[in-house]
């Protein structure tokens, strides 16, 4: 996620500016060879992203007083995760969230800026060790938000509702309805590169109508069903090794679920890799 602002030099004279944004994909060294990574306690890995912003003036000279980028799409600190070291150039302000860049009047009409960041990732989850009784008998409010339908989670959808009460019917093991939610959504819905899906995020009801998609919708489906039975899931944005021979890169942007359970806490969920409950080392928040 970007957020670009632009305010003009004040005055009667203010010039119209485009601004045209580039992301460009995270580039990974990881310091375990791929045979090593799924049985590692623990790996350690540098993460490159960068992007680029271009300055198209209605003038030959720019009209700017200051440009300013906020990156949220870097590494960050969790309890499975520890950030090592954080370098940006140019130099930025560093938040919980975001990292903001920010130039003067720029002098030059293309701006590249980024983040490397060494991450350590080790392979300690929350596990859920003891039955936890479905329907779950109220939520806690800090995760209500996690209940609602968004615009690519359209949990209220019929179908949707109806598919999640089929699959969970009979169950009362809240992590047996979670885990079968996450098989029906691997082994119903073909993972495809070679639809819009993949330039365009689609909403989940389009996923279950369609029985395709990336690994976005698989999860925004897997989400919705879970909302759909009032269980409290949200969606996990990041990168991820692979090895896939649909993918000529080893590592690239992917994302992937956390489900909340009482007394527990957020267990990762990956449908897409037929992880349920855990997630591997080379899952990079």
């Amino acid at each position: 996620e970007y957020i670009y602002t632009a305010e003009e030099r004040k005055g009667p004279m203010k010039k119209p500016l485009l601004i045209l944004a580039f992301l460009l994909l995270p580039t990974v060294i990881a310091s375990q060879e791929p045979e090593d990574l799924f049985a590692s306690e623990s790996i350690t890995v540098d993460v490159g992203v960068s992007s680029q912003l271009t300055l198209v003036p209605d003038e030959v000279k720019l009209d700017v007083e200051y440009l300013q980028a906020d990156l949220y799409f870097f590494p960050k600190e969790d309890g499975a995760q520890q950030i090592i070291a954080l370098n940006t150039e140019p130099e930025a302000d560093k938040f919980q969230d975001h990292l903001r860049f920010r130039w003067g009047p720029p002098e030059r009409t293309r701006l590249r800026y980024g983040a490397q960041c060494r991450v350590r990732i080790s392979n300690v989850l929350p596990r859920v060790m003891s039955k936890i009784k479905f329907p779950l008998n109220g939520v806690q409010k800090e995760v209500q938000e996690y209940l609602k339908p968004s615009k690519h989670i359209d949990s209220e959808n019929p179908e949707i509702v109806n598919l999640a009460n089929t699959i969970a019917l009979g169950k009362d093991d809240m992590f047996e309805v979670v885990s079968e939610l996450a098989i029906w959504t691997k082994n119903n819905i073909n993972y495809s590169l070679g639809t819009l899906t993949a330039d365009a995020s689609q909403k989940a009801s389009w996923v279950l109508q369609n029985k395709k998609g990336v690994c976005d919708e698989l999860t925004s489906l897997f989400i919705a069903m879970c909302r759909a039975l009032g269980i409290p899931a949200r969606f996990v944005t990041g990168i991820s090794y692979t090895s896939s021979p649909l993918f000529t890169k080893r590592w690239g942007a992917h994302g992937w679920a956390e489900v909340y359970f009482p007394n527990v806490g957020w267990v990762p969920f990956d449908p897409t890799f037929g992880e349920f409950g855990w997630v591997d080392p080379g899952h990079i928040r």
